[in-house]
């Protein structure tokens, strides 16, 4: 990966920077990257990532499969109360 310095930062975008990084809870470097991808109309690279680590999966189950698990979990756990939803 490349490294850049960026000069002449005015108060308002630190103000700004300071205050997506606390917002998100990451760094100002990580809160910079993220402004610099979405000004130039990328996606987030860390929802990018989060969304197809499991997309894989998506619809690969069959009905026996989801069965078995429904209930292998209510023998664990119990009945699920759906007025609890």
């Amino acid at each position: 990966m490349r490294q850049l310095t960026v000069h002449g930062i005015d108060n308002d975008l630190s103000v700004a920077l300071g205050s997506v990084a606390h917002r998100d809870g990451i760094s100002l470097s990580k809160a910079a990257l993220k402004l610099l991808r979405k000004g130039a109309g990328l996606p987030d690279a860390r929802a990018a990532k989060r969304a197809s680590s499991l997309d894989r999966f998506v619809g690969t189950m069959s009905a026996e499969d989801a069965e078995a698990i429904n209930a292998a979990v209510e023998e664990a756990f119990g009945a699920i109360d759906e007025s609890k939803w």
